[in-house]
């Protein structure tokens, strides 16, 4: 899609774009990793008690549980490279439009482009305006967790709660709602997925100089190649007006 763009000539030469991708690739692929570890040993886990049972003592409370192995750490390389991921998305956006810096997170994004034209890019900010509560709360729960202070991330194995039930792994910051940590590493990644898919498509519309009719047309999973996951295709419309 981008070597078929005709883009303006500020735009970055298109194998630094290509370049800027794979290193979100790269961080996306890292959190993946994690991610399929993370889901591995507590699926093993499950399947162990559903087969074994728990320990319980006195005949009702339940004993100490099996836990993921090092959690903690998985957890910490998971959100540093999901917020990795996300300020490698943003700095996407230097590469099509004449911004003065990078900006490492979609709020600041949206200011900058904000100060070129909010006329010009309006479709572009409120594509990229539905995706910061989500980046925002990633990177806080990362913030939070390196520079703890009144507010910090916590990440809890599995665990009894005081009905003397199983609470699966879950990661929350101070005051907030415990979050399944499993389900919210997928969410994660299926959103910087969207992220990336989303505002490339966009900034290559706003870069655009051409009066060629281009419209982006979405390639169904179906008829994706597994070796070659391509979501969007740019085309030519050819129809009659």
């Amino acid at each position: 899609m981008i070597k078929s763009a005709s883009l303006s000539d500020h735009v970055a030469d298109k194998e630094d774009i290509i370049r800027q991708l794979h290193s979100c690739k790269e961080a996306l692929l890292a959190c993946e990793k994690v991610r399929l570890r993370v889901s591995g040993e507590i699926e093993r886990i499950i399947n162990k008690m559903s087969i074994n049972g728990v320990e319980v003592e006195h005949g009702r409370h339940i004993k100490a549980l099996p836990q993921v192995p090092n959690l903690d750490d998985d957890a910490s390389t998971f959100l540093i490279n999901i917020k990795r991921t996300i300020a490698c998305i943003c700095h996407l956006a230097p590469l099509f439009l004449p911004l003065p810096k990078r900006d490492n997170n979609l709020d600041h994004l949206k200011k900058s482009i904000g100060k070129l034209s909010n006329e010009r890019h309006s479709t572009l900010l409120a594509a990229i305006d539905q995706f910061c509560p989500g980046s925002k709360h990633l990177i806080e729960l990362r913030n939070y967790q390196e520079h703890p202070g009144e507010l910090r991330t916590h990440v809890n194995n599995f665990s009894i709660t005081a009905n003397n039930e199983i609470s699966y792994p879950v990661w929350f910051v101070s005051g907030k709602p415990p979050e399944p940590i499993l389900a919210s590493m997928n969410a994660a990644v299926d959103f910087a997925i969207s992220l990336c898919e989303t505002l490339l498509v966009h900034l290559i519309f706003a870069a655009m100089e051409t009066k060629i009719p281009y419209f982006v047309q979405e390639i169904p999973d179906e008829d994706m190649e597994s070796k070659l996951p391509i979501k969007y295709r740019l085309s030519i419309e050819i129809s009659e007006r």
